[in-house]
């Protein structure tokens, strides 16, 4: 049982420390080979263009209808839930 335990203790030790090393190797790497993008840059810039795509342009008085006509358009013009007077 106390061997386990100590080999538990162990691979909780190494992945502890593996972790900022992993880290601090890939920034070192970064300072030397110029990655052209990142995932995360890859997959912001994806977000921006659907984002820009999806947009379509408002009607006249279009984002006061869309509130009206949503499905939860009642919580729109509710006053909120107070505790002791009750929800309105």
């Amino acid at each position: 049982m106390v061997r386990w335990l100590f080999y538990v203790l162990v691979v909780f030790a190494c992945a502890w420390l593996a972790t900022p090393v992993y880290y601090f190797a890939q920034i070192a790497i970064w300072n030397v080979v110029n990655p052209q993008s990142t995932a995360f840059m890859r997959s912001d810039a994806w977000r921006i263009v659907s984002i820009q795509v999806s947009s379509a342009p408002i009607a006249k008085g279009g984002a006061k209808e869309g509130a009206r006509e949503s499905p939860d358009a009642a919580s729109a013009g509710s006053r909120g839930c107070r505790v002791r007077s009750g929800c309105g």
